[in-house]
């Protein structure tokens, strides 16, 4: 597991998304410490499996992707939504049909807002996308 991890985190990287484990940093996002020059950001976490058979399992992983806007102007807080959409389609471009520690291609779930709102830092959206890989 810790080599497909680090296998999805390298192939983001790659191509310049800024990417780390999720250790998490979004349990209350009106405390979260994000450096603004290194949003937008994505973090990879591991949230469980399933069997399949009596060898493989399916796995599922979140990736939460984050930007953080800091100015009170509309238009430039629609553009960092739109710099999101672009990054949602760079993230999936690094990783569609990947196989990372032999695993099966990536299969994407479930994309969804979980958080858009002011905080201290500025005014903050939060994405998890979901995807699985058998295993």
């Amino acid at each position: 597991m810790q080599n497909f991890e680090k296998g999805v985190i390298q192939a983001l990287k790659d191509v310049s998304i800024n990417t780390q484990k999720y250790f998490g940093e979004f349990a209350d996002p009106q405390k979260l410490d994000i450096d603004l020059n290194k949003t937008p950001i994505v973090f990879l976490d591991y949230t469980g499996s399933a069997p399949i058979g009596r060898i493989k399992e399916n796995h599922e992983f979140y990736l939460y992707i984050a930007h953080l806007s800091y100015s009170n102007n509309e238009t430039n807080r629609s553009n960092k939504h739109y710099e999101l959409y672009d990054l949602f389609s760079d993230i999936k471009k690094a990783l569609n049909l990947k196989s990372f520690d032999n695993s099966e291609p990536i299969k994407w779930e479930k994309k969804q807002k979980i958080f858009d709102a002011v905080t201290q830092k500025g005014y903050l959206t939060v994405f998890t996308q979901v995807f699985t890989a058998e295993i």
